[in-house]
């Protein structure tokens, strides 16, 4: 299996990893949700248990696998540095979301994180001096229609958002945009999962510091096989998986369209809240859904190469060839 995996391209490669990191951020949602609602933890002890716990074993099994990757790390002022900035950037993005669905909803904050792939564009036109091209910007506008008319049920009301929270969505959208650009270079020097490992964990530590000013909230009491269990797959499938799966997309195909494919998590988050809580579809949502898959038809097709704009594949194809 794994060799039949290697004789695939590095584009496939990147699109399937970046859906299936989605299709884990939007179940685990749902699992966050049941925990949350149970009063186990609230949002800022789930992001310690989240970041600490997935950090923790992926770094420890790095240790174990790639000693010497780990080491390119904690040996290099520059590897450090960076690696402590991708930490911020999970940390902040992780906890700018969980604020922005306390102060005002998921449904919101969703349709806010439409906007992540303008603000890598944005990064990576000013970066590259790039320009998206037609179908990229296509497939964004037909996308974030997608999404919101899912979380709306066509029923956009502007007055519904709460400023606080619209405020932490674009944080948060900003956050994620940022993490999703800011370690390509060092995912040139370092092995991807040393580098999430590390980073969950320093965003982890982050996440206990900043508890010394916010609440933070464990009911021990509520803890039972169903809540460890939803914890669980929060941490390893949710985190450590999704993380390591988005960043190894990166590595493959361009973040742009990375990050448009990660619009399959909220699509994934509403089927299985659907499924699991019974409701209602209408023709909207269904509608959305449509849009939304669609779009990732289109991404799954490996663009035609140009001097410039969204396919960067071609260099990874080009190493993959090398190597073998």
């Amino acid at each position: 299996m794994l060799e039949a995996w290697s004789r695939v391209g590095a584009f496939p490669r990147g699109v399937f990893l970046a859906l299936i990191a989605a299709v884990f951020w939007g179940s685990m949602a749902v699992a966050a949700q049941f925990v949350m609602a149970d009063g186990a933890v609230n949002s800022a002890a789930l992001v310690i248990v989240r970041l600490c716990s997935a950090g923790l074993l992926l770094l420890l099994w790095c240790v174990v696998i790639s000693r010497a990757e780990v080491k390119k790390i904690f040996t290099s002022r520059n590897n450090f540095g960076s690696v402590l900035f991708a930490a911020f950037f999970i940390y902040s993005g992780q906890f700018a979301f969980m604020q922005a669905i306390h102060y005002s909803n998921a449904g919101a904050a969703a349709i806010v994180l439409t906007t992540v792939p303008l603000w890598v564009a944005l990064w990576d036109m000013i970066a590259n001096r790039t320009i998206p091209s037609a179908r990229m910007i296509l497939c964004f506008l037909m996308a974030a229609v997608g999404v919101a008319l899912i979380v709306t049920k066509g029923e956009f009301d502007v007055s519904q958002f709460n400023l606080r929270g619209l405020a932490w969505a674009v944080a948060c959208a900003m956050m994620t945009a940022g993490y999703s650009v800011q370690p390509r270079e060092l995912l040139k020097r370092v092995a991807v999962l040393p580098v999430m490992g590390t980073a969950m964990l320093f965003g982890g530590i982050m996440a206990v510091c900043a508890g010394v000013f916010l609440p933070v909230t464990f009911d021990w009491s509520k803890f039972d096989l169903q809540t460890t269990s939803l914890l669980a797959y929060v941490v390893l499938f949710g985190t450590l998986i999704a993380f390591c799966f988005y960043m190894t997309s990166i590595r493959l195909i361009s973040p742009v369209i990375v990050s448009i494919l990660s619009l399959a998590e909220p699509v994934s988050a509403y089927i299985l809240s659907v499924v699991v809580f019974r409701l209602d579809v209408g023709a909207v949502e269904l509608a959305g859904v449509v849009m939304v898959l669609f779009t990732v038809v289109i991404l799954s097709q490996k663009p035609r190469e140009k001097p410039s704009g969204e396919n960067v594949a071609r260099k990874w194809e080009d190493a993959d060839a090398a190597k073998r």
